[in-house]
């Protein structure tokens, strides 16, 4: 039988990680339409795709890492990809409702962006 404390839904993490993972993503194609969009002054000012290639990897890192330290990081755990979520859950780390309402809201943001 499930404890009172494992049929409860997690509303504030699962905010957290919708919150985490827009942040992730808004930064990441930020960076790819900033260093490869055509006729912007990157690509003028650095030529070499590798470099902006690094460039574009480390915001997305470097966004990713914010994340979790930040206060909302702390919050939710800051898994941001839903495989992490799954992981967690294969560990033992995380109940298998947690990881529905996790997955839930990282595709959300996701989903949104696509459509």
């Amino acid at each position: 039988m499930l404890s009172s404390v494992q049929n409860q839904w997690h509303w504030r993490e699962y905010v957290a990680e919708f919150l985490g993972t827009a942040f992730n993503i808004f930064i990441g194609f930020s960076a790819i339409v900033l260093n490869f969009g055509h006729s912007l002054p990157v690509e003028q000012i650095m030529p070499d795709v590798s470099i902006r290639r690094l460039i574009t990897g480390l915001m997305f890192a470097g966004s990713g890492s914010i994340v979790a330290v930040s206060p909302i990081g702390k919050l939710s755990g800051a898994h941001i990809n839903p495989f992490v979520s799954l992981a967690f859950w294969l560990h033992g780390k995380m109940h298998l409702q947690d990881v529905v309402g996790f997955v839930v809201r990282q595709n959300k943001f996701q989903f949104l962006l696509l459509h």
